[in-house]
């Protein structure tokens, strides 16, 4: 795979957020990863249409629940908060079915930096 590469070294990207996040979208609640990392679940509310809500709704099984024009948690907030994979799945799940409506934001703190950091990303590599 490095021979294939021909020398072209990876450059790390900046984080991608969808417009919807911290903008016109709904934070739906929040989630928690691991040891300490908090995010939140976002539901691009703009462009969810009924046919839309039913879609996510029917991919999210327990997790929320098409109620009149909205997405409404179908779990209580605790529980929604750990279950981390589930919604990353539901992502994934709502992508594939062409109704990217959903995001779930990871931010991890220093991370940015560390990877923008690229000889101090490179030592770690050799």
């Amino acid at each position: 795979m490095v021979d294939a590469a021909g020398g072209t070294v990876w450059e790390p990207a900046s984080r991608i957020l969808p417009a919807f996040v911290g903008g016109a979208g709904e934070r739906l609640c929040s989630v928690r990863f691991g040891d300490g990392w908090e995010g939140a679940v976002w539901i691009n509310t703009e462009h969810l249409d009924e046919t839309g809500r039913e879609k996510v709704a029917a991919l999210a099984g327990d997790l929320l629940l098409a109620e009149g024009d909205a997405l409404v948690l179908g779990v209580d907030t605790e529980s929604a908060a750990k279950r981390d994979s589930d919604w990353i799945a539901l992502e994934i799940e709502c992508a594939r079915a062409g109704v990217t409506v959903v995001f779930v934001d990871i931010p991890i703190e220093g991370l940015d930096a560390e990877l923008h950091n690229v000889e101090g990303a490179a030592s770690w590599r050799s």
